[in-house]
């Protein structure tokens, strides 16, 4: 009897997908950054003069105050906007690692994409609790690669080339 030879499914665009998560987390953490800082910067500002004198100015121009509280709530509505995408992502993604039945496959992607931990806790997560773990690391990091490759493989399986942007 001839054994059936199945090729690798192309995971690029599965894998994308997911890291596009991480990818949106990072934006919005960088907003965040800039929106603490112009907020530090609005703290320092030089209060407004009343003395009543007429300064000699022709024009209203915008004072520092006025374009740094501009400024400020672009930046929260930039990261409202983002925050938004990123709960739909997040659900999308959830809905998509639910499919998989292995529970091993479910927990790598999501430690790897959603919680964006690095490979050696989610290695620990899978296998630490094994006695021969701590001999071993390595193996069992080769095993958590393997997971996730055939996590993909699974998700490429259900979502052929392109149907990824129209999940269920």
């Amino acid at each position: 009897m001839q054994e059936i030879q199945t090729r690798p499914r192309d995971t690029g665009e599965i894998k994308a997908k997911l890291k596009s998560y991480g990818d949106l987390q990072r934006r919005i953490d960088l907003l965040i950054t800039r929106l603490e800082n112009l907020m530090e910067e609005i703290d320092t500002l030089p209060t407004a003069n009343f003395s009543g004198m007429p300064s000699g100015r022709g024009q209203k121009r915008p004072t520092k105050a006025e374009r740094y509280t501009e400024k400020k709530d672009e930046l929260e509505q930039k990261i409202s906007k983002l925050t938004r995408q990123e709960r739909h992502l997040r659900k999308e993604l959830e809905d998509m690692i639910n499919l998989l039945a292995d529970p091993d496959e479910q927990g790598v992607l999501e430690m790897r994409y959603i919680d964006t931990q690095g490979w050696e806790p989610i290695a620990f997560s899978l296998f630490g609790m094994l006695d021969e773990y701590e001999d071993n690391p390595e193996r069992y990091m080769k095993r958590t690669f393997r997971v996730h490759g055939e996590a993909l493989q699974h998700l490429a399986a259900v979502f052929p080339p392109g149907s990824t942007t129209s999940l269920p």
